[in-house]
């Protein structure tokens, strides 16, 4: 399979995990993967709420429910 999974993702995805939340990829950027075509953005989903992912993540900026991770 390719590696079009970037590591900054990965490294969201993992630190989430070693913060005993789930976090998945979902929509088109999991679609894109298992087409093996590469995702324009990645969107991940997980059990985190949204202030236990600012604990996690300070440089975090919020919009309504959503996160840029910068």
């Amino acid at each position: 399979m390719l590696n079009i999974i970037p590591d900054k993702i990965i490294n969201i995805i993992k630190e989430l995990n070693n913060n005993n939340h789930e976090a998945y990829l979902i929509g088109g950027c999991f679609r894109d993967y298992l087409l093996h075509l590469t995702p324009s953005d990645f969107d991940v989903v997980t059990s985190a709420t949204p202030d236990e992912i600012c604990k996690i993540f300070p440089n975090t900026a919020t919009v309504g429910n959503n996160f840029l991770v910068t």
